[in-house]
């Protein structure tokens, strides 16, 4: 019998629809809802350059292609005009054929389980450095039937750097993989919030600080002292020193100066079927960059 099984229910999905679309000033990062989306289409394509010896392939090199994409939508936010070539005379009054001027962009797409026993998640879309070209756009007679006009824009987007990968310029974060907590953050900053006491705009943050929000996010972080102890710490500042190994029994917690604590986390993993033994990582999910407390039956 093959060990790969195909076709579970679980893992049955499929991607669709496109909502929550929003504009953001490339100075300023303040965004505006952009209602009427109807579909962004990427065309980036990479390509293959062969090379040849004596008449035979012998390798192949690819080149990543810039982000090209089709923006098309029903509509589209007033503050668009600015970026797309159009220049305000006087009010009411705007001049096309203007320099266009780039901006960022940030819409949602759906995916949909099979299994009723798993929700609806998202995909969170973010570009930078976006440049818009009007594409064609049709006005035609009024029939007995209503068929809205379609605006349609080519998209081309400037990549940035950032070390250790190559420039991009389009960022995706898929709920299903991501930490809720970040998850949450994200979406209060992208689609701003307002509390009971405080309040905040809509905001893209800068290519570099928006990296930084996503490597350095953690809900729980374990800090190795290098001396046979380890600092378990919350993101509401609650730190807790845990001697290596982790003692359940009160008298050797208390003779090796731990203590005994609950922590209920998906990032514990059993190393055994009698669930005696533990393994807990904090959640950077780097495995270069995160320290494991491991509690085993040799360590006690």
């Amino acid at each position: 019998m093959p060990t790969l099984t195909w076709d579970t229910v679980d893992v049955r999905n499929y991607h669709t629809g496109i909502d929550l679309g929003v504009l953001y000033d490339s100075d300023s990062g303040r965004g505006v809802p952009w209602n009427g989306l109807v579909s962004v289409t990427e065309t980036t394509a990479p390509t293959l350059t062969s090379f040849y010896f004596d008449g035979n392939k012998v390798g192949g090199e690819i080149q990543n292609g810039e982000y090209l994409g089709v923006l098309s939508a029903y509509t589209y936010p007033d503050e668009f005009a600015y970026y797309d070539g159009s220049a305000r005379l006087v009010g009411g009054v705007y001049l096309t054929g203007q320099n266009t001027k780039s901006f960022g962009l940030c819409y949602r797409t759906r995916v949909e389980h099979m299994s009723n026993e798993r929700p609806t998640t998202y995909k969170v879309h973010i570009l930078y450095n976006v440049r818009a070209l009007p594409g064609q756009k049709i006005d035609a007679t009024i029939s007995s039937e209503i068929a809205p006009s379609l605006f349609t824009w080519n998209l081309s987007a400037t990549p940035e750097d950032y070390s250790g990968f190559r420039p991009t310029a389009h960022i995706v974060i898929d709920e299903r993989h991501c930490d809720p907590e970040l998850w949450t953050l994200l979406a209060r900053r992208l689609y701003g919030y307002t509390d009971n006491e405080t309040d905040s705009i809509a905001n893209l943050p800068p290519f570099e600080e928006l990296m930084e929000i996503l490597k350095s996010f953690w809900e729980v972080l374990i800090i190795d002292n290098k001396d046979g102890t380890w600092i378990l710490k919350t993101r509401d500042d609650d730190a807790l020193t845990v001697n290596s190994p982790v003692y359940r029994n009160p008298q050797d917690s208390e003779q090796y100066g731990g203590g005994i604590f609950t922590y209920e986390t998906d990032q514990l993993k059993w190393l055994d079927e009698e669930k005696t033994h533990f393994e807990i990582r904090d959640s950077r999910g780097e495995p270069s960059g995160s320290t494991t407390i491991t509690d085993t039956e040799e360590n006690r």
